[in-house]
């Protein structure tokens, strides 16, 4: 095993040594004629490629004061580029973006808000006599701001339903 190891080591190394030779090697056929084929009646190989010429650069000349530019851009528009991020679409005013950070901290302060009134529905339950008064003005308020996180979800979601 303690051989293995080294030898294994040593014949990767010598894989990538040969491959780092290869890859430097001439892409284009030596220089030296091929040496004569003897005569078979198999297919013949196909030569190989020969690299296409390189095209020599065009002399640029400046245009005239009277002459259009060659390659002129398109004058600016006064539209900004299309977003590529669907998040930064604007809808009524704000972008996708800021809609779902509004409706965020809504959400955020309402779940607070839900939680103050839950703790007192949950001591009339756990046996409590909370003062009734505060006890229906908590159903009243649950149900009300769940309400609203309902509509806020479907608000939301027509802005992301926007094109």
């Amino acid at each position: 095993m303690k051989v293995l190891l080294p030898l294994l080591a040593l014949v990767t190394l010598a894989a990538v040594a040969f491959v780092l030779v290869e890859l430097r090697a001439p892409l284009t056929p030596s220089t030296a004629p091929p040496p004569a084929a003897p005569p078979t009646t198999a297919p013949q190989p196909m030569p190989p490629p020969v690299a296409p010429p390189v095209a020599t650069p065009t002399p640029v000349v400046p245009p005239t004061a009277g002459s259009p530019l060659p390659h002129a851009s398109p004058p600016p528009s006064d539209d900004p580029p299309p977003p590529t991020d669907p998040l930064d679409v604007v809808v009524r005013g704000r972008t996708r973006r800021d809609w779902h950070t509004y409706y965020a901290d809504r959400q955020r302060q309402m779940t607070v808000d839900i939680q103050r009134y839950q703790s007192v529905i949950d001591r009339a339950v756990a046996g409590e006599e909370p003062d009734p008064r505060e006890l229906g003005e908590a159903h009243e308020k649950v149900r009300e701001l769940n309400t609203r996180l309902k509509e806020d979800l479907e608000a939301l979601q027509q802005i992301d339903a926007t094109p």
